[in-house]
């Protein structure tokens, strides 16, 4: 089975999940925002009528689908960072970079 659907994901259009449903089917570990991607591209048939919206709100990942038409709207539970928090997060990265030299 995943031997067919392996080739047949191959002549697929490229699309945002694509890649990470290939690695999945040929038994590579996934994080879980490649899974999600995997799964989107699973779900809309490998995107192959092009990259659209799957519009299934009631889908437990569908704020996090990949060509979602309202890319503004809030993920549920993420935050914005303020300019202050930014910047100590830049602080944090270059000192840590120093201290791995």
């Amino acid at each position: 089975m995943n031997k067919e659907r392996i080739e047949a994901l191959k002549t697929a259009p490229s699309s945002s999940g694509k890649v990470q449903l290939l690695k999945y089917l040929e038994g590579d570990k996934l994080s879980a925002s490649q899974s999600i991607k995997a799964k989107c591209c699973d779900c809309m048939g490998d995107f192959i009528d092009g990259r659209n919206d799957c519009e299934i709100e009631d889908c437990p990942l569908y704020p996090l689908q990949p060509y979602k038409k309202n890319k503004t709207e809030k993920v549920k539970g993420s935050k914005t960072l303020s300019e202050e928090h930014i910047r100590k997060l830049v602080e944090g990265r270059k000192i840590k970079k120093e201290g791995l030299k």
